[in-house]
């Protein structure tokens, strides 16, 4: 008999705490996971966009709000909980403007800190509308789901190969899962 295959997609599974957890333990006949990463400032940009346009929270006006406003917010946030060291020497300061951090990878803080520890401060600034940068994180992300599923029964690609080469991606998809190539899409 052939086999069932189903998808289902959402950015959220990844970023949920308990999700690899839970879909271990509910859902076990799933063997194989597929996950999409987006190159992070362009899903933050996106974010941004979206949250503007839906003008989801008042809290913040962030119809108002400016895209480099909600990333410094968010990098101070960081900052306290320990996940972003931002002591180095930031880009020269232009029309007036806040400097950023040169560098957003150098986390020596986080090198002494478990995974679990790092889980927890990542976790700690989960605010409703405090988390594009958190969400490119995505490393920790892929830490959670390794400890329920072996990593070759995880598929991680890039959306910008996807947007360029749908085929093929969607190709490589088929043939992780077990199915035949396609031909055409169309």
């Amino acid at each position: 008999s052939t086999p069932h295959v189903a998808f289902d997609k959402t950015p959220a599974y990844l970023q949920w705490k308990d999700c690899p957890e839970y879909m271990k333990k509910t859902a076990p006949w799933i063997e194989k996971l597929i996950v999409v990463l987006r190159n992070p400032i362009d899903r933050a940009f996106s974010q941004h966009v979206m949250d503007a346009s839906k003008k989801k929270s008042n809290k913040f006006r962030l119809h108002d709000d400016l895209f480099e406003d909600r990333i410094h917010t968010e990098v101070s946030r960081m900052k306290q909980a320990g996940l972003l060291d931002t002591s180095f020497p930031a880009l020269p300061q232009q029309d007036n403007s806040t400097a950023m951090p040169s560098i957003l990878h150098d986390h020596s803080n986080r090198r002494n800190m478990s995974f679990e520890n790092q889980s927890s401060a990542f976790d700690a600034i989960v605010l409703e509308d405090h988390t594009m940068l958190r969400k490119g994180f995505y490393s920790l992300q892929l830490r959670r789901w390794l400890q329920h599923y072996s990593l070759q029964n995880i598929l991680v690609l890039n959306y910008d190969d996807f947007v360029a080469d749908t085929k093929g991606v969607v190709n490589e998809i088929l043939q992780f899962a077990g199915l035949s190539r396609l031909d055409s899409l169309n």
